[in-house]
């Protein structure tokens, strides 16, 4: 098969390591691609090379020396620092917020509804100890785009992503699909599907059984793993779990061990998240049952800090302006139903459950009721990108999208509001019911239609069993990623 990219690079991401060494494999077979492929320790090479043939590979290397210690960092030169740091803002015609926003250990400043999540040394460091950390994270990136005459680059991290578009380098991310098991691959670090409005309007005829009856693979195992033991029971496990890995990683001095979140500091995010779990099933919470006969709208929670939020929805990241928003210009008798999101509990700020209680037009949902069934009983979801506002889409409900990243607001039932400009008018709009519903259902499904000719199917991969994986997953990953590029 003909070779068309000569230098590929990687970087791992380690809920889908076996999935993408095995799909590597298959690009080397297929096209004799030179792959370059970059893990967050050194260990995670040596795991690498102790559990799978990765010979194919040009180079394998560590990319997190970068951020290694750098609390401990000392710097001599800091105007150095400064002027570095503006000629990459220069060059990638953005600030560094931007980077910073993204990572959950520098950004954690800006995980507004996040602020107890796990502390570590990488977010203790100064501000002019940050700078030089993306600095010098910049510098290598460039160095490995020169050097190695690298043309694609997949999973990059989003300093890598900004580079890259800036050297003329093709990035391609994994991107979910939301619905069963299928991903696709994103132009760019926002992982939106540019494609789904062309495969919409190519579809003339729908599928049978193209119809959302649950909330997508990855998320249906992990919420029943989630709900499967006491919650007691799981947080005692986790911790003990954590507590020998970190006895096991100084022993045999593990790469990156000491650079992990402070042991403390975990602990009492858990049991936090224990508490808030128990808050959010006792009757500080409504059931659907309790909802269905008034009017609402669904506004589900997302997790903080987390890529979907901090980087997905940079320019519209504070979930409690937007339910302040939505408080303020829903009409007399209709309800905004809130419901937690399960990797949020401990996270919270101490008193945001009670402070978003005071809205009086507010009610939180118990945690284990689905999301799905919300979605039917609402007569809209407002979301600033999340996974509701892409299954209402497909369920033919009304979607309010507060984030300018949104890849299905092609649709004439989904308004995307701009920093919540005209949310008033969006809002009124589905009160009076202005949508077509009917014309919205018969959109959903041949929407679900294009997100399914626009992806790639994983079977039943998930990140609890993430040694399985099929060779007919692998051979489509790779045709899909080949095909895009």
């Amino acid at each position: 098969m003909k070779k068309k990219i000569d230098n590929i690079g990687i970087v791992f991401i380690p809920d889908f390591l076996f999935l993408q060494l095995n799909m590597c494999k298959k690009i080397f077979e297929d096209y004799n691609c030179n792959l370059h492929g970059y893990t967050g320790s050194v260990d995670s090479i040596k795991f690498i090379n102790n559990n799978f043939d990765a010979s194919f590979f040009k180079t394998l290397s560590s990319s997190a020396h970068p951020q290694r210690n750098a609390h401990k960092l000392k710097i001599k030169n800091i105007a150095n620092v400064w002027s570095t740091a503006k000629k990459y803002e220069k060059i990638l015609g953005k600030p560094y917020g931007e980077i910073i926003l993204a990572n959950r250990h520098f950004g954690k400043g800006f995980a507004l509804a996040g602020t107890h999540h796990p502390e570590s040394p990488q977010s203790k460091i100064n501000y002019t100890q940050m700078t030089e950390i993306i600095n010098r994270e910049l510098i290598f990136w460039d160095k490995e785009l020169k050097e190695k005459k690298i043309k694609l680059f997949i999973n990059p991290t989003k300093a890598l992503a900004m580079l890259a578009h800036k050297r003329n380098v093709k990035v391609r991310i994994q991107g979910n699909s939301r619905h069963k098991n299928f991903f696709f691959w994103s132009e760019d670090e926002f992982c939106l599907n540019k494609t789904l409005k062309n495969q919409f309007s190519k579809i003339k005829k729908i599928e049978k059984n193209t119809y959302l009856k649950v909330s997508y693979h990855l998320d249906f195992v992990q919420r029943k793993d989630f709900f499967k033991d006491s919650a007691l029971y799981k947080v005692i496990k986790e911790c003990l779990k954590i507590i020998l890995y970190r006895i096991k990683g100084t022993l045999k001095g593990y790469d990156g061990i000491k650079d992990s979140y402070y042991l403390g500091s975990f602990i009492k995010y858990r049991f936090k998240g224990f508490r808030d779990r128990n808050l959010m099933m006792s009757n500080f919470t409504k059931s659907i049952s309790q909802l269905e006969k008034k009017p609402f709208f669904f506004f589900p929670l997302a997790t903080e800090p987390e890529w979907s939020l901090q980087v997905q929805a940079s320019d519209f990241f504070s979930q409690l302006w937007a339910i302040a928003m939505i408080a303020r210009d829903l009409p007399s008798g209709t309800t905004l139903a809130v419901k937690e999101h399960i990797y949020s509990l401990g996270s919270r700020p101490k008193d945001f459950y009670n402070q978003v209680k005071l809205f009086k037009n507010i009610e939180f949902i118990k945690i284990n009721e689905i999301g799905i069934n919300l979605i039917k009983k609402s007569i809209g979801v407002i979301t600033i990108n999340g996974a509701a506002g892409f299954e209402a889409a497909v369920l033919g409900k009304p979607v309010i999208v507060l984030s300018d990243n949104c890849d299905y607001d092609f649709l004439d039932h989904v308004q995307k509001i701009k920093n919540g400009e005209g949310l008033k008018k969006a809002i009124k709009l589905i009160e009076d019911n202005r949508i077509d519903l009917k014309k919205a259902k018969k959109d959903g499904r041949k929407f679900l239609q294009a997100v399914k000719n626009s992806s790639f199917n994983l079977d039943n991969f998930s990140n609890l069993k993430r040694t399985e994986v099929s060779s007919k997953a692998i051979v489509e990953m790779t045709n899909s990623l080949m095909r895009s590029v």
